[in-house]
């Protein structure tokens, strides 16, 4: 699967802040007894402009959430969050695969829930958390290589990949002042939460030639059945994971270095038994996925450079070095079988960029590899450009994202306005585009359709 969703770029800065990971937070410093509550609403249409055909209703949605944070004793810390997602599906469903969106109108979702014991370490700055928690390493502004301990959530644009809660057990121990220690360990493997997908698409991106060249045929019909068996709950199965992170000592910056050992959250065909009817022109059979293992080894620093005139200028980046598990991808055809060994080379990916904050917010980023670029040969190198600045006594916001796929030459364009007459209230209007060959990143049949997006949100 190649490209379905690097459309998630547009609201990447929704606040740059959440995009761009600098460090574990910190512990919560709440008083004994005090608890604190927030919360939002929000309500979006997506209108989609497809390049041939009429406009349609991508998606209507509407949805809340909720967090509640305190401290029942001083070294003790409870931590909860929710959504409720009410989405109305304006046009026909797809066959799925994988973790989904379960069938409307409802879903419930959340990423925390867990109790933090505090106080650890010469420092009393550690801490150890048992429950659901999301994790996100590295440094990248888009996408950050070295953060696969939580799944992305890829289904909903808004949420731009960020990393879903998962049950695990998470500890951090300082040595010192300035290095810290953190260690994971995750009850289970959770996949990606995925678009749609049909079983056309997934199995057009899937590696498997001959069925590559048919399911992007139209004149053929793909009758297919996807099977997405999950790897059980076993000690074997358990992702584990362990960062170290150390202050610069004669640079404003932080150098991180990560571990871990796992599963690709995203799918590979593990097998296809195919029924090829030539004389009706229909691909039928069964299709069975699998998520690969793989180990991972990664480097990333974040540092402030001093620069006249604009006060000073983040330069971050991350090198990301991978060891997929290869397996065996079986292709049974018109009484043919064949056998073939995938995923069995490592490779690099990598994340360099600079960032400027003030009244403008810029930054440029090159990445190496996206999310769904499993693989040595899928690698592509991308460039970003963010832009954000708010105006009229902060109360318009206005955001660009731009992306250019330097291997096939697409392009994205996603702008956003934002009206925030409160501080609680915000209403904003956006759009993406990509630009491109038929067959491109940004621009091809799974990068999906042209999109104006309105939504409103009120916070508390």
């Amino acid at each position: 699967m190649r490209a379905a969703w690097l459309l998630l770029l547009f609201p990447a800065i929704a606040g740059a802040q959440e995009a761009a990971p600098r460090g574990t937070p910190p512990a919560s410093r709440d008083s004994e007894g005090q608890w604190k509550a927030s919360g939002w609403v929000e309500s979006d249409a997506r209108r989609a402009f497809p390049r041939e055909g009429y406009a349609l209703w991508e998606r209507i949605q509407s949805s809340a959430a909720v967090r509640l944070e305190g401290a029942p004793e001083p070294r003790l810390r409870v931590v909860a969050d929710g959504r409720a997602i009410h989405r109305a599906e304006p046009g026909a469903r797809r066959a799925t695969i994988g973790e989904r969106t379960p069938d409307p109108p409802w879903r419930l979702d959340g990423d925390a829930l867990f109790v933090e014991a505090r106080g650890l370490g010469s420092t009393g700055t550690g801490w150890v958390r048992l429950g659901r928690q999301s994790v996100r390493w590295g440094r990248g502004l888009v996408a950050a290589p070295a953060s696969v301990v939580s799944p992305p959530d890829l289904e909903d644009p808004l949420r731009f990949g960020s990393p879903r809660g998962s049950q695990m057990v998470r500890a951090l121990v300082p040595l010192g002042e300035r290095v810290r220690v953190e260690a994971i360990a995750v009850h289970s493997f959770q996949p990606a939460l995925l678009p749609p997908i049909s079983a056309r698409d997934a199995l057009g991106t899937s590696g498997v030639p001959a069925a590559e060249l048919l399911a992007n045929d139209p004149t053929w019909t793909i009758d297919l059945a996807l099977r997405d068996p999950l790897p059980p709950a076993t000690f074997a199965n358990m992702p584990l994971a362990a960062r170290v992170t150390g202050d610069l000592p004669f640079l404003n910056g932080e150098l991180g270095l990560s571990a871990y050992r796992g599963r690709f959250a995203i799918p590979e065909v593990e097998s296809a038994d195919l029924d090829v009817d030539f004389a009706a022109n229909r691909l039928g059979g069964e299709v069975t996925l699998a998520y690969p293992r793989m180990q991972m080894l990664s480097a990333d620093a974040a540092i402030e450079v001093p620069v006249p005139v604009i006060d000073a200028l983040g330069v971050f980046g991350e090198a990301v070095w991978i060891e997929p598990a290869g397996f065996v991808r079986t292709t049974t055809a018109l009484g043919v079988v064949q056998r073939r060994t995938v995923l069995d080379e490592p490779y690099a990916r990598g994340v360099a960029g600079i960032e400027r904050a003030g009244d403008t917010y810029l930054a440029i980023e090159w990445s190496r590899g996206f999310f769904n670029e499993i693989g040595r040969s899928r690698q592509r190198d991308y460039v970003f450009a963010i832009s954000e600045r708010r105006f009229l006594r902060e109360t318009i916001a206005v955001r660009v994202v731009a992306a250019h796929c330097l291997d096939d030459g697409s392009r994205l364009l996603a702008p956003d306005v934002a009206w925030i007459p409160r501080d609680a209230i915000t209403l904003s209007l956006a759009a993406y585009a990509g630009f491109g060959a038929g067959d491109s990143t940004f621009a091809g049949p799974l990068a999906g359709d042209r999109v104006l997006l309105a939504r409103a949100r009120a916070s508390f």
